[in-house]
């Protein structure tokens, strides 16, 4: 069975639980383009100055409950990214984000609570991005 999470959804979740923006649009069927709206307050022009980080993010290797991603910013986008993934990583679960470096992020996702019963009753094979959303080849076990 496949099955699919649009990117709408996955945004509107992320936003409710971290308080963060983010986009997502489809580039390939294993990468995807995620966007975030960076913001610094400088109390000289008494106003934040914002910046719109994006990063293709490629599944790079998926044996679950593990998967590591690959993150290219561009080089001038790396610090942006790095300054953007270190305040959602404050927002996750403890343990979801094994290691991130160099653009790597390797996660365990046994440390998401509300996926483990996910993974307890489905057996995924695939996963394969759409122009839309997301899709999950799984069966039920």
């Amino acid at each position: 069975m496949i099955l699919s999470v649009s990117y709408d959804e996955i945004s509107k979740l992320v936003r409710e639980k971290s308080g963060q923006n983010i986009g997502i649009r489809y580039k390939s069927a294993d990468t995807l383009t995620l966007s975030y709206e960076a913001s610094i307050s400088l109390p000289v022009i008494n106003r934040p100055l914002t910046h719109t980080v994006s990063a293709d993010v490629q599944v790079v290797e998926m044996a679950l409950p593990r998967v590591v991603l690959q993150l290219d910013a561009g080089r001038a986008g790396n610090v942006a990214l790095d300054m953007a993934s270190k305040k959602l990583l404050e927002k996750l679960p403890a343990g979801l984000v094994e290691s991130f470096s160099d653009g790597r992020a390797v996660l365990n996702l046994d440390a998401a609570p509300r996926l483990k019963p996910l993974f307890d009753r489905l057996k995924i094979n695939g996963l394969s991005f759409y122009s839309t959303s997301l899709g999950l080849d799984a069966e039920l076990r």
